[in-house]
């Protein structure tokens, strides 16, 4: 017949009066949960317990007496195995496997005290005490003399010791610190074997010898393990500080997500600040103005996918129209500012928006652009004041320059009417009455006096009427001066080899080149080969394509120069 399996018993004491009473609050449940635990058989125990670490073992332990035997009577082949799984180093001399693992994972209980302020381990004494006992227990060799009057330092040397620097194999005896124990227990080893040799006792010296031998291989023996040993533990140490941070950075980002944040506005440098906590106002504003910043750019990145939707169904509109009349539409940043599109580009970012949202008034396009086009003639017209002369069309006057930008039209200290009434006399014609169509037909170019008074360039600049009116803004130059019918012939055979280069040329009669201008032989080439016209014209078809004006084109200054006003003599001269 079989045997039967052990079963672990434990007997629970019958609780008194007091007890009794508290059961209520105490849960019950503990009481059946562990008697079912002590009723299952030992080889199942001891398989469960052979998938626990060391320190687990050490905890469970001392949670019951029942298992604290039951552990300790296991031998040292599951503590082994144990240490092994972890990676902890062998155990030190004079130690068994539970010894080892209680120190390594006993807790921060002093050994000396009992006061669990011992975090460490010296592992050259092979002891975990505090601060206050290893002041109080250590002995150095200056103190020797004072502790054990009546031994000779030299016994120093057999101790495991330590120094002020660590753990160091070789240190001088001056430098080593023993713990006092250790001592004590050489000291009357020591005794007993000299009283052996003066006794004359058979091989009393040879003892003694050997035991000095013994005692000093051994601990230097326990002073190399002790490296490893320091070793190991600054490894786990640097492994726990790190699962600490990792833990600390989980539960702030926790914390912070629940409080609204997203992952992006947490720096990781404030993850890593252990000063951090989530209530410190600075570090709030901080993050707050984070997370604004991040929700601007959100909304900004939205509110421009939307003016990409206006945007294709504006230049659908423009595709439609002929291609000359693009460069006179209303830029897409005013239609933007229309009331028929304002308010569902800027609509709230939970509202579902399509292109879809702004069919409706992308159909109205055809009556807007025109209504717009024709409010942005009354604004710039107000800006004029009064002319002096009755004209149809005052914005069609030489002198009515205005400084652009994307939203609206304005004067800069009347610089620009100025220098355009200076152009228009340079021309022969009334600046009063002088108007732009006038200036197109002359066709003249102008070169500048006060670039070439102070000697800025070594060519002469042919400037367009208009190109030299952006000249006066950019550099305050007002005085023009009409250049002579050869160089104007020479200044426009250079625009034309120029422009022709110049990638802001169109075809007039389709939309292949809509927003994406190109050199105008490449525009001629195009019309001979998908329009068939052999001999193009200008602007019928082919036109400038470009919101800018023609660029200044250069003539060298050796064969032509300006005539330099005379300057004044002073009194002194």
């Amino acid at each position: 017949m079989a045997n039967k399996r052990r079963k672990l018993t434990l007997k629970l004491g019958r609780p008194g009066r007091e007890a009794q009473s508290s059961l209520t609050t105490w849960n019950r449940n503990v009481l059946q949960k562990q008697a079912s635990l002590f009723t299952m058989p030992l080889d199942i125990i001891f398989e469960i317990l052979g998938y626990l670490s060391p320190g687990e073992l050490v905890a469970l332990g001392r949670t019951n007496q029942a298992l604290r035997e039951t552990i300790y009577s296991q031998g040292m082949a599951m503590w082994k195995s144990a240490r092994i799984a972890v990676g902890a180093p062998e155990c030190a001399p004079g130690f068994s496997e539970r010894q080892w693992a209680i120190l390594l994972f006993g807790g921060a209980t002093c050994g000396a005290c009992g006061i669990r302020n011992a975090p460490t381990i010296t592992f050259s004494i092979r002891r975990r005490v505090c601060d206050i006992c290893m002041k109080r227990n250590l002995v150095s060799f200056a103190n020797f003399t004072r502790k054990f009057p009546d031994y000779d330092p030299a016994i120093i040397e057999m101790a495991p010791y330590t120094s002020a620097r660590g753990s160091r194999v070789g240190t001088s005896i001056y430098d080593r610190i023993c713990w006092e124990s250790d001592l004590e227990r050489i000291c009357k080893e020591w005794e007993r074997l000299e009283a052996d040799v003066v006794k004359g006792v058979e091989n009393g010296e040879e003892n003694l010898s050997a035991y000095w031998d013994r005692m000093t291989g051994e601990a230097e023996h326990i002073m190399k393990h002790a490296i490893i040993c320091e070793e190991w533990a600054s490894r786990v140490m640097k492994k726990e500080a790190e699962e600490k941070r990792n833990r600390r950075r989980c539960a702030i980002r926790e914390r912070l997500l629940a409080l609204g944040y997203e992952e992006q506005d947490i720096p990781i440098y404030m993850l890593n600040d252990p000063r951090f906590h989530v209530g410190e106002l600075n570090r709030a504003k901080r993050l707050e103005s984070r997370r604004d910043a991040r929700l601007a750019r959100e909304r900004n990145a939205l509110h421009h996918t939307r003016m990409n939707m206006l945007k294709a169904l504006y230049d659908a509109y423009a595709k439609s129209l002929p291609p000359r009349q693009w460069i006179y539409l209303p830029d897409i940043h005013g239609l933007i500012l229309h009331s028929r599109f304002y308010g569902t580009i800027y609509a709230d970012s939970d509202a579902n928006i399509t292109q879809f949202s702004f069919l409706p008034a992308a159909a109205e396009l055809p009556m807007l652009v025109p209504e717009m086009i024709s409010a942005t003639k009354a604004a710039v017209t107000s800006l004029l004041g009064p002319t002096g002369v009755e004209v149809d069309e005052p914005l069609d006057l030489a002198t009515s320059v205005f400084e652009h930008n994307f939203f609206s039209y304005y004067r800069s200290h009347q610089s620009e009417a100025r220098g355009a009434a200076m152009l228009v006399r340079a021309a022969g014609l009334d600046p009063v009455r002088a108007t732009s169509r006038e200036m197109d037909a002359l066709n003249l170019r102008f070169a500048c006096r006060d670039c070439a008074e102070e000697g800025l360039l070594n060519s002469k600049v042919g400037y367009p009427w208009k190109s030299a009116i952006e000249h006066t803004l950019a550099s305050g130059h007002m005085e023009w001066r009409k250049m002579t019918q050869k160089d104007t012939v020479r200044v426009k055979q250079v625009e034309r080899y120029n422009e022709a280069n110049e990638i802001s040329w169109s075809c007039s009669h389709c939309t292949a080149y809509f927003k994406c201008p190109d050199t105008k032989p490449r525009v001629i080439q195009h019309l001979r080969d998908a329009h068939e016209i052999l001999s193009p014209t200008e602007p019928d078809d082919v036109f400038w394509y470009s919101q800018h004006r023609r660029h200044p084109s250069w003539i060298e200054l050796a064969s032509l120069a300006i005539p330099r006003r005379r300057r004044k003599r002073t009194a002194r001269e």
